[in-house]
C-alpha cells in the first residue's frame, strides 16, 4: 500500500499589533491576507485620529498617546503534512 506524499504545509498569518510606549504591545487581529491586515491597520489609524476617546482592546482601555506605532507583522506556521491532516479529518479526531 503507497502512502500519499508527506510534505509540509505552510500558513501565514498576518498580526496587526499596536506597539506601545515601554516597549509593550497589543495584538488587535490575526489575517490570512495582508490586505486584510492593511484594511484593519488603517481603519484602527483612522479611529485614532478622529477621536481623543480611549480605545478598548482586547478587554484594555489604551490611551491614545501611549501608542507609538502599528504593526503588521507576518508570522508562518508550519503544521506537519498534508497527509497526516486527511487522515485526521477523516478518523474524526
Amino acid at each position: 500500500m503507497s502512502t500519499p506524499e508527506e510534505t509540509w504545509t505552510e500558513e501565514r498569518l498576518f498580526r496587526v499589533v499596536l506597539n506601545m510606549e515601554g516597549g509593550d504591545w497589543v495584538e488587535l487581529d490575526s489575517f490570512h491576507s495582508e490586505g486584510e491586515a492593511e484594511t484593519c491597520a488603517k481603519d484602527m489609524a483612522d479611529r485614532l485620529a478622529a477621536s481623543s476617546e480611549w480605545p478598548r482592546i482586547r478587554g484594555r482601555w489604551l490611551r491614545p498617546e501611549t501608542i507609538t506605532s502599528i504593526e503588521i507583522a507576518e508570522r508562518r506556521r508550519y503544521g506537519g503534512s498534508q497527509a497526516r491532516a486527511v487522515a485526521f479529518d477523516a478518523n474524526g479526531s
